[in-house]
């Protein structure tokens, strides 16, 4: 329960940050717009990687680098139907599905 509340809260907030803010301020700039927000998208989310390092050689640095895929796919949906609607939805669902594994790993499930 406690994941899928964390993954509503960051997703939501995150899509409107990353994705909606910069849409909505720079509409006429795809740097601005698209390519800005999905790079630091990635490095925004090696902070959690200070707080549960990745247990893998080069693990932090694959966790942002598939985080700017991520937000590189996700501001081309974004921009192309004017909306974050759905991106909230797919990082809703990548959150809960990440926790979730996490939590599974961790627990020694």
């Amino acid at each position: 329960m406690v994941s899928a509340l964390f993954a509503i809260t960051n997703g939501s907030l995150e899509e409107v940050l990353w994705r909606g803010t910069f849409i909505t301020t720079f509409p006429n700039s795809w740097l601005w717009s698209y390519l800005y927000p999905s790079i630091w998208f990635g490095y925004w989310h090696l902070s959690p990687q200070v707080i549960f390092p990745s247990q893998m050689p080069g693990g932090a640095i694959a966790f942002a680098t598939m985080s700017i895929f991520m937000g590189l796919t996700f501001g081309w949906v974004a921009k192309k139907t004017n909306s974050i609607r759905w991106t909230t939805i797919a990082h809703i669902l990548t959150d809960f599905m990440g926790l979730a594994g996490f939590a599974f790993i961790a627990g020694g499930y």
